[in-house]
């Protein structure tokens, strides 16, 4: 099927390009002929739809083709991003004022449209964005799809099927996109006179490269001179200094041994929170267990009667929970306490005095 839609496309190329009128008149009425042959084949019953075996074959050919399209938008968005090079480098090369360069950008740009890739693809996009034509296209599909033979489509094909005029429209959309951002960095490009910059640098290149044509007449390049130039700060280095990643280094010696898994211990729970989070709920039946036989506290207070079983950390919740609900002093006071490690630590700070029972 594939090498019938090549022929017929050779065929309608040869009719098309044909520069004598009547050989493209004779050949049209040729085509009218075969197709009223048909038609007449049609309603005297000797044509059938074809056979179910082909109409897949055509189908997967169709997906074929559609599985190329990918391709063409690469080849199409590659083209653009060529021009646009070249367009720039027209731009630097061009020693002429920026209104001229201003109108060598717009000029550019129409010359996107004009190309073989912007011709084709503005087609393209027309046949594409054309509702009449996207209603009927869909139309066909399911028209397709509703047919016995399309039991026989995989899920992937029939998907396809149905998305492909969908993923022909979000393509097109990115190609769009492109000839967008390509317009609106080039326009940038020169009202904001980069291409000064550009013109300027390629001006001292060439002049350096002179130079040293003209001096490799006089000297080589390995001799040494009285010219000090300051290089880069960044650091350069050979390939061959690279060290290359080994997973073995990381591999395990030993083997893993997995361990069985054992009933969790409550007391060894609360151990390892108390690693990583303040008991508050010591602290609090501390302070609450001291305001049973005074008035009132402060957090030295507590901390001569309950030793700070978290070292610093319960310092810090005694202090949270009188910030919070006592009150503090502007009087200092000197807080004691013996620190995880077995160290013996203090601290002065503003008093913090519980005044009530602490939640």
């Amino acid at each position: 099927s594939r090498l019938a839609s090549l022929a017929a496309q050779v065929r309608r190329l040869a009719i098309d390009t044909d520069p004598d009128a009547s050989a493209r008149i004779a050949l049209l009425e040729e085509e009218i002929e075969s197709i009223e042959r048909r038609i007449e084949s049609l309603r005297s019953g000797d044509e059938t739809a074809i056979d179910e075996d082909r109409a897949l074959e055509r189908v997967r050919d169709v997906l074929a083709q559609a599985a190329d399209v990918p391709d063409d938008f690469a080849r199409v968005r590659a083209e653009f991003e060529t021009l646009n090079a070249s367009l720039r480098a027209k731009i630097v090369e061009s020693d002429v004022s920026q209104a001229s360069v201003v109108d060598e950008v717009f000029r550019g740009i129409d010359h996107i449209s004009d190309s073989d890739a912007g011709r084709s693809f503005a087609a393209f996009s027309q046949l594409v964005l054309d509702p009449a034509l996207g209603a009927a296209f869909e139309a066909d599909i399911r028209r397709i799809l509703d047919r016995g033979f399309a039991r026989d489509l995989t899920s992937d094909e029939r998907r396809a099927l149905r998305a492909f005029l969908t993923t022909l429209k979000g393509r097109s959309a990115e190609i769009h996109d492109v000839i967008t951002l390509f317009a609106r960095a080039l326009r940038r490009y020169v009202q904001s006179q980069d291409y000064q910059r550009d013109r300027v640098l390629r001006t001292l290149l060439r002049e350096a490269q002179h130079a040293g044509v003209e001096a490799a007449a006089h000297t080589r390049p390995w001799y040494p001179t009285s010219l000090t130039l300051d290089l880069s700060a960044v650091a350069l280095s050979s390939v061959g200094a690279i060290d290359l990643h080994d997973p073995a280094e990381f591999a395990a010696t030993e083997e893993v041994v997995t361990q069985p898994a054992s009933l969790a211990s409550l007391e060894e729970l609360r151990a390892i929170a108390r690693e990583t989070e303040i008991d508050f709920d010591e602290l609090t039946r501390n302070v609450n267990d001291l305001l049973a036989e005074v008035s009132s506290c402060t957090v030295a207070d507590v901390l001569a009667r309950y030793p700070a079983t978290q070292g610093v950390g319960s310092v810090i919740g005694l202090l949270s929970i009188a910030a919070e609900q006592g009150t503090v002093d502007d009087e200092p006071e000197v807080l004691a306490w013996q620190g995880a490690d077995g160290v013996p630590r203090a601290a002065i700070v503003a008093a913090h005095r519980f005044t009530g029972a602490v939640t």
